[in-house]
């Protein structure tokens, strides 16, 4: 389970993590602006934003609980969010992912 404190918090993902594992935000805020940061993940990825988001992302609700599924090839990680509902992520994609170091 991943949490973060007071303010803006930047959840991060690497390469190394699509390993089929599922790991849990707690206290996810878009409000106190968090982000969550797969640039490792699709560093090596051609194509726009919105093309990677199409491609390689998911969002799902599964019981109350937001699941986003990335996918690279054959790996996949699973990164759940508690208290954020599906729709509002979808919605805000852009905004709470980051996907290329700029």
């Amino acid at each position: 389970m991943l949490s973060g404190g007071d303010g803006a918090d930047t959840f991060e993902w690497l390469d190394a993590d699509l390993d089929g594992s599922t790991d849990t935000i707690r206290d996810f805020s878009l409000e106190e602006g968090d982000k969550i940061d797969l640039s490792d993940i699709f560093d090596d990825v051609d194509g726009t934003i919105d093309e990677i988001i199409s491609e390689h992302i998911t969002v799902s609700d599964s019981d109350g609980v937001t699941e986003i599924t990335l996918t690279k090839g054959d790996q996949n990680v699973m990164i759940e969010i508690e208290g954020l509902a599906a729709d509002t992520v979808r919605d805000n994609l852009n905004d709470l992912l980051i996907i290329k170091e700029t």
